[in-house]
């Protein structure tokens, strides 16, 4: 009988054989599995894109939730909820992580049009101001 550390070997060595024959076939089936997988766990999916997203900020969904109870839900800047949804499933999107693209801070959770018009402004002090006088 067979371990299964060495049923796992040989699956991996029989993979590498695959791989390297004809990567392009491996390409189209690794694709297919995953393809599979998403659309069986689209909830999981969701949660590992919610997390991996975070982690770019240092942030965990706890301490985005958080931040979005502290801001009630709403953007930083304009005081309303995100107003963008998601083209696949209708559903609103969220809040977008703002940070200091220097520094690597988060400030806030900014919605869509909020987070576009500060990089709009590549987040200049000065360019924001000049555009507060224009709109007076």
């Amino acid at each position: 009988m067979i371990s299964i550390e060495r049923r796992r070997e040989l699956k991996r060595e029989s993979n590498a054989r695959i791989r390297a024959r004809d990567p392009e076939a491996w390409a189209d089936r690794r694709r297919g599995y995953v393809s599979t997988y998403r659309g069986k766990n689209p909830e999981r999916v969701k949660e590992q894109y919610r997390r991996q997203s975070l982690r770019r900020f240092g942030l965990t969904p706890d301490d985005y939730d958080q931040m979005l109870a502290e801001q009630g839900g709403v953007c930083a800047i304009c005081c309303r909820p995100e107003r963008s949804t998601n083209p696949q499933s209708g559903e609103p999107k969220r809040l977008a992580v703002d940070h200091c693209h220097k520094t690597g801070r988060v400030r806030g959770l900014l919605c869509a049009p909020c987070n576009k018009a500060i990089g709009a402004f590549d987040e200049s002090e000065e360019l924001l101001c000049r555009a507060i006088t224009y709109l007076s």
